[in-house]
């Protein structure tokens, strides 16, 4: 919108210095009785004032669509920033809470003694035995840590990449990189975020149509995700760039319905709340 506002104001620039250059060209000067030369055509030199002031205002309307711009580019890449750190802070305390549970599991197990059917007491273990039984849980418990792990960092380190493309407004990267993060990691936790920001990345791009069947896989695949409202209402959003609005007049009102409390609702409310005093609702 910006980008395109832009070029019509310097189009609209060009034309009337090109204005202003002929009718500096084209006004003859005329001898008074006094000798002194004055414009022959006052009207003229009346539409050259005119043009220069318009040419001031326009340009003064291109700096501040200019600072505008940047200065919507800073807040995307702060709201982008914000909702990164929250991920990141809610994936920690589910792998800290699931750590807490495998050692709380592991700790009664190993609290609990080992008896006979002839005997309460504990059969002692030899040396030779506990050492064996110690090396293989090491290894069984080794492996599998090992390979989740790698796992996990090669999923993170593609999402970093395709995050800090999305951050820095390279749309076209970003969505090649969240691209490869589904493909490459079908079963990672990181899968709904990816596809969420294929959709995103096309919708800041006003790419509506390929912006919407990716909302809607989030929305269907993933309906527990906490990317499921925000996908909902963006899709509001999208048939409403599209001018339908009674299809985005449904999907804002389940926005409301199925999330009331959520950001994603009052974003719904507010954007209801307008189509209805625009009329179109």
């Amino acid at each position: 919108m910006f980008v395109d506002q832009c070029k019509y104001l310097g189009l609209s620039l060009l034309t009337l210095s090109l204005v202003f250059t002929m009718g500096c060209e084209t006004v003859p000067n005329a001898q008074s009785d006094t000798g002194v030369a004055e414009p022959a055509d006052k009207g003229a030199l009346g539409l050259v004032t005119e043009t220069t002031n318009e040419l001031k205002q326009l340009r003064e309307r291109v700096q501040l669509l200019e600072l505008e711009l940047s200065r919507n580019k800073k807040r995307m890449s702060q709201l982008y920033n914000d909702i990164d750190i929250r991920l990141r802070k809610l994936e920690r305390r589910s792998v800290s809470a699931a750590g807490t549970s495998e050692a709380t599991t592991d700790t009664s197990e190993s609290s609990t003694p080992t008896t006979t059917s002839d005997d309460s007491s504990v059969q002692p273990q030899t040396s030779d035995e506990s050492s064996v039984e110690q090396s293989t849980s090491d290894e069984d418990s080794t492996a599998p840590i090992q390979v989740e792990v790698t796992r996990e960092e090669g999923d993170r380190e593609v999402y970093d990449k395709a995050f800090r493309a999305l951050r820095d407004g390279e749309y076209e990267d970003a969505i090649a990189e969240f691209g490869r993060l589904v493909e490459q990691f079908p079963n990672s936790q990181l899968v709904d975020d990816g596809w969420y920001w294929i959709a995103e990345a096309n919708y800041v791009t006003q790419n509506y149509e390929g912006a919407l069947p990716v909302f809607e896989k989030v929305v269907k695949e993933f309906p527990d995700s906490q990317r499921a409202p925000d996908a909902m209402l963006k899709i509001g959003y999208v048939f409403y760039e599209l001018a339908d609005y009674e299809k985005a007049g449904n999907y804002l009102n389940q926005v409301v319905e199925l999330y009331p409390a959520s950001r994603s609702a009052f974003s719904a409310r507010r954007r209801l709340d307008k189509m209805k005093r625009d009329g179109v609702l």
